[in-house]
């Protein structure tokens, strides 16, 4: 549902926009940039003042939402985890009874984090700003881990839903406000509060109890009205690609299929006026057509959290800040043969980005470095206990992004990323007498190093359309405590239609 309204928040909001484009280079890209955050962040500023702070009420909606989950998973999928009584949430208040779950990857480490933005985003729509729903986020997750279900808390959940849940709320709060407009009537208003309700379904609430689903006004309150989004740097963008999927470990497995990516770039890293966590973010979601398990096939997101210029002219721009990372990346298996599964769930680091004009030519670097509170990665021996194929752990990453952008018509990136992630409590290490709530393992222990290798070609062929082809490669390395080192590689090939709104 989210990723059918990010789609909407792309058409709605950018089709009748004729200027708006991050991607596109001007004369002055630094200072324009500047200039463009610097009216979103004044006319935002202005509004977020004139909110009114309800934190009861956030707290409530908070509740609700983890109420309403429970009632659906008990009274409706008759799940048994979600038979919660007094005895098992009395049981689930001492802290030995917190540990490692092994849920499956999607659940575990993309699906908890956008429970979190829920919470998030009760919290944001009742006038809170970003560090002051830090707080809602930690105390949903507890809520949940301690009364949402029978089972005993789970330490990765909370880590993964607390941290993944600010990156997907604060992304999606920025989204729908974009879309919201009350001086919209008829089918138009209709569509863009169905959009923001799929999007953001915390914030659309929020807005029923208002009363502002219903209300026309002559000039709109959304955070980022439409005057201010025509000069905005925003740039969306939608590939529909065929894709060549393979794995080679020992043996080579291959499929064909066909994926859609929508990939959003807010603001850029280098503006002395981002001011406020994600003023600036890239954020890409996509969907594997032919998957089965993993029908999201990505999900990544970049926020800056704090910016500092080092350098600010009209052909250079040089920026440090800390920015929070979240990365998801999962594939179905291939004849028993799985290519990738990654993820950095809970990350934070620091960041350096250059960006320098050059007549019709624009260069960029953007280098992350962060420590890893929680990520996963694709694990080979699967004749566990639990019949599970990744492990999870701590560690650090070391990102890249490189671009190279001439006139508009050609577009040339390199991502590269290096994670290393180390495991240290395995199947091994675990009673195997204990019952499957209590075995608490973070899969097998060992240290894995990911490197993935992303270098893409983007081809204009006039203002929206265009081409792209893209190859993306996954080389692991995983070296076990208690089975022998394993290495595979992965290749993911695409050839595809891009439309820019």
């Amino acid at each position: 549902m989210t990723f059918v309204g990010l789609l909407l928040v792309a058409g709605i909001t950018f089709g009748s926009m004729d200027s708006i484009s991050s991607a596109r280079i001007s004369p002055d890209a630094c200072r324009d940039t500047a200039a463009a955050s610097a009216a979103t962040e004044t006319a935002g500023s202005a509004i977020v003042e004139q909110r009114t702070k309800r934190p009861w009420r956030a707290v409530a909606e908070t509740a609700a939402s983890n109420l309403a989950i429970l009632a659906v998973d008990r009274y409706v999928l008759n799940k048994d985890f979600a038979k919660v009584t007094w005895h098992t949430i009395g049981k689930n208040f001492s802290l030995s009874k917190w540990y490692w779950d092994s849920d499956v990857f999607r659940t575990n480490l993309m699906l908890h984090p956008y429970h979190g933005s829920l919470y998030y985003n009760a919290a944001r729509s009742n006038g809170m700003s970003y560090l002051e729903a830090i707080p809602f986020v930690v105390g949903g997750s507890l809520m949940w881990e301690l009364a949402g279900e029978m089972e005993q808390p789970s330490i990765n959940d909370f880590l993964t839903t607390s941290a993944g849940g600010l990156a997907i709320g604060e992304v999606t709060n920025r989204l729908s406000e974009m879309v919201y407009d009350e001086k919209a009537r008829g089918l138009e208003r209709v569509v863009r509060e169905i959009t923001g309700a799929l999007v953001n379904p915390s914030g659309a609430i929020t807005r029923l109890m208002d009363g502002k689903t219903f209300r026309v006004r002559k000039d709109s309150d959304s955070l980022y009205g439409k005057s201010v989004r025509q000069r905005a740097k925003m740039d969306m963008s939608l590939l529909l690609s065929g894709r060549y999927l393979g794995v080679w470990k020992e043996t080579e497995s291959r499929r064909l299929g066909s994926t859609l990516n929508l990939d959003i770039l807010y603001g850029l890293p280098v503006s002395g006026a981002n001011s406020k966590p994600y003023d600036f973010f890239r954020a890409s979601i996509g969907v594997d057509f032919s998957g089965k398990e993993s029908l999201v096939s990505n999900l990544n997101i970049i926020g800056q959290l704090k910016n500092w210029m080092l350098k600010e002219t009209e052909a250079n721009c040089l920026s440090l800040g800390i920015y929070q990372n979240f990365d998801y990346y999962c594939t179905d298996s291939i004849h028993a043969k799985t290519p990738y599964k990654i993820s950095e769930a809970a990350s934070i680091g620091i960041g350096l980005a250059w960006y320098r004009q050059l007549g019709r030519t624009r260069n960029f670097q953007e280098l992350y470095v962060n420590g890893v509170i929680l990520g996963g990665a694709l694990s080979d021996y699967r004749a566990n206990r639990c019949r599970r194929d990744y492990s999870i752990g701590s560690g650090c990453s070391l990102k890249s992004l490189t671009g190279f952008d001439y006139n508009n018509w050609l577009r040339l990136r390199l991502l590269a990323d290096m994670k290393f992630i180390h495991s240290w409590k395995g199947y091994e290490d675990e009673d195997e007498t204990k019952q499957y709530i209590e075995y608490s393992v973070m899969g097998d222990r060992g240290n894995v190093v990911t490197f993935l290798l992303r270098p893409s070609l983007e081809l204009s062929l006039n203002r929206h359309w265009g081409m792209e082809a893209s190859a993306f490669y996954v080389f692991r390395d995983f070296c076990y405590r208690y089975h022998a080192q394993v290495s595979s590689t992965a290749y993911d090939y695409r050839l595809g239609i891009k439309y820019r709104f």
